[in-house]
């Protein structure tokens, strides 16, 4: 998965942040959040902070700047996403949205979600976030 972002970030480099955050920032998000993050995730924030993969955002823990000043955030997007009691988002984290702005998120079993605003429920879309990714 890695392998196949570095590449993408190789030919467009404002994709990813800047700085990437260190073990101890990822662990403080992931307390703060009250899920664990999984290991794959964890790769991804420590390797990229943060990015675009293909259309997507995928949200961590620094400012990716073709996301946008005000949607980048892991921890206040899944934040933002409980404060308005969507399901799914209790005991999930938040690290993306579809183009209606429908969270995906995976879960602490580390399965990803998304819940679909218009009909209202929660569907899985992969297994996990590696697989996730691999297959944007």
């Amino acid at each position: 998965m890695i392998n196949r972002l570095r590449s993408e970030f190789d030919s467009f480099p404002n994709m990813l942040t800047e700085s990437r955050p260190n073990a101890e920032k990822i662990e403080q998000a992931a307390a703060e959040l009250g899920v664990p993050f999984t290991d794959d995730y964890i790769e991804f924030v420590r390797e990229s902070g943060g990015a675009m993969a293909g259309a997507y955002p995928i949200l961590g823990l620094r400012l990716v700047s073709v996301m946008g000043k005000r949607r980048w955030s892991v921890v206040e997007i899944t934040k933002a996403y409980r404060h308005r009691s969507i399901p799914g988002t209790d005991g999930g984290v938040v690290f993306s949205e579809d183009h209606a702005r429908n969270p995906v998120g995976f879960d602490a079993n580390g399965a990803v979600w998304t819940h679909d605003h218009d009909f209202g429920g929660i569907t899985q879309l992969r297994d996990s976030f590696k697989q996730y990714v691999r297959e944007r």
